[in-house]
C-alpha cells in the first residue's frame, strides 16, 4: 500500500484533501469499509468463541494499524511522499514497515485468538 501511495503522491493528496474537506463518511464509504472489516474477520478467523461485535472491533483495530502505518509518512514530512527508490534508506524503510504491520496483524491475530480462547 505504501509503494502504491508513493507511485500516486495525487492519490495521497485527495485523500489527505477529502479528510480536512469532507470529514463526513459517506454511504459509500461505510460499504466499502464495512466489506473490507468482514474480509478481515474471516479471512484472520477473528471471531472464533467471540461475539460477532467483538470481531469487528478487531478487525477495525487492524484495519486503523495497517492504514495507518501506510499513510503516516505522507503526513509526517511532505519528502516521503516521494521517496528515493533506487536508495538503500528508502528500501530498508519499506522493509521495516512492512515488518511492523505483519508484526501488528499477527499480535491481533494471536490476542483475538488468546481472548476467543479465554472468553469460550
Amino acid at each position: 500500500m505504501f509503494d502504491h501511495l508513493a507511485g500516486q503522491p495525487a492519490l495521497m493528496r485527495m485523500v489527505l484533501w477529502k479528510q480536512l474537506e469532507r470529514p463526513e463518511h459517506t454511504d459509500h464509504e461505510r460499504t466499502v469499509y464495512g466489506r473490507i472489516v468482514d474480509a478481515l474477520v474471516t479471512t484472520y478467523d477473528l471471531a472464533p468463541g467471540g461475539s460477532s461485535a467483538q470481531a469487528a472491533e478487531r478487525a477495525q483495530d487492524l484495519l486503523f494499524a495497517v492504514l495507518g502505518l501506510a499513510t503516516a509518512p505522507f503526513t509526517l514530512a511532505p519528502s516521503a511522499a516521494q521517496p528515493a527508490r533506487s536508495s538503500e534508506r528508502s528500501v530498508q524503510q519499506r522493509q521495516d514497515l512492512h515488518r511492523a504491520v505483519s508484526t501488528i496483524a499477527a499480535n491481533l491475530t494471536l490476542r483475538a485468538g488468546a481472548r476467543a480462547t479465554d472468553e469460550g
